[in-house]
């Protein structure tokens, strides 16, 4: 699978900068998915967690506990 950058934060601090193959997240109305080449996207984040998958299949999982939003941009989440 294709790698895409990614970054994970709060308002304080960058959780996770880095690569990724995947990343699913907990929108309003349920759960998303991006791989590379999503087409640009910008949503409001709902309670849940947020799961990066690198390309060794690790994976990583970050709790949201309030609101936030996905900015997605061709190669960039």
């Amino acid at each position: 699978m294709r790698e895409f950058d990614c970054k994970v934060y709060t308002p304080n601090k960058i959780l996770f900068e880095g690569k990724a193959v995947y990343v699913k997240y907990p929108l309003m109305d349920g759960y998303a998915g991006v791989l590379y080449g999503h087409a640009p996207f910008v949503g409001y984040l709902n309670k849940g967690k947020v799961v990066v998958k690198r390309d060794d299949d690790t994976k990583m999982e970050f709790e949201v506990v309030k609101d936030g939003y996905i900015h997605i941009k061709f190669s960039e989440v």
